[in-house]
């Protein structure tokens, strides 16, 4: 997918935002939905927006790090992704998935998610925000491909909000479930999913990761991808740009 010129007013748009007080306690305790914590037991897939002090960053990362790698062994945990912009801005990224919220209420006691409560409140920068989202039957994370040992650290990751138009919603779906078999056959794919945003009606995110930028481009170049970006821009609301795709680098430690 490529980058169409993009206003700033979508992301604020497609998130539900918190505000910095208290911040820490609203995005962690994973409840944007409005259910009650403990409620349900289908899975929970979380994506987490945290903007950072600069000055605070090289402190606050090792602390997220700790809290990713204990996260990943804990009983119900099917990932705990980290990332930070390509450019190196101050920013995390956290893409989760768990068995449902039975575990991640329990996650919330555990001592590397409270270690990372007590530094959040001062470190962060500005307003976090947080989306709960729903796989796209067939499009959900089922085909993910793991990376080797350390490889992840080189890899490419695209995630992408996107806002669709109400008469257009079904062209769209039908694009990307043609597009998605190709993509995820292409060298160096890792994963190519996409998810609904609960809670808010025709918004959907797109999640890529690829071996290195060399494959993502080459994925680009591709006949079925020009297919693609020649049928997405007219079914959504607002095009895709640099305030709502996202190119970040994995900066989890395993």
């Amino acid at each position: 997918m490529k980058t169409f010129a993009f206003p700033q007013r979508l992301l604020q748009a497609a998130t539900f935002v918190t505000a910095v007080s208290g911040a820490a306690d609203s995005v962690f305790a994973q409840t944007t939905d409005g259910s009650p914590a403990g409620a349900g037991d289908k899975p929970v897939t979380l994506f987490n927006i945290l903007p950072l002090k600069p000055e605070a960053f090289p402190a606050f990362l090792p602390v997220m790090q700790a809290n990713a790698s204990a996260s990943r062994r804990e009983q119900g945990n099917f990932s705990f992704d980290v990332f930070q912009p390509e450019d190196g801005a101050p920013r995390l990224y956290l893409f989760e998935r768990w068995a449902g919220q039975a575990v991640l209420d329990k996650h919330m006691t555990q001592p590397n998610l409270k270690a990372v409560l007590q530094r959040a409140d001062s470190d962060l920068a500005g307003e976090a925000s947080s989306l709960r989202l729903s796989a796209v039957p067939g499009l959900g994370a089922d085909a993910r491909k793991p990376f080797a040992t350390a490889a992840a650290a080189g890899s490419r990751n695209v995630i992408v909000l996107l806002s669709v138009k109400p008469e257009r919603e079904q062209t769209f779906l039908e694009a990307l479930a043609e597009v998605t078999p190709h993509a995820r056959r292409a060298p160096g794919n890792h994963a190519f999913e996409l998810y609904a945003v609960e809670s808010q009606p025709r918004t959907y995110l797109l999640f890529e990761r690829w071996d290195n930028a060399a494959s993502h481009e080459a994925h680009l170049a591709q006949d079925y991808s020009k297919r693609l970006d020649a049928v997405l821009p007219g079914t959504l609301a607002a095009p895709v740009g640099a305030a709502n795709r996202f190119l970040v680098k994995d900066v989890a430690t395993d």
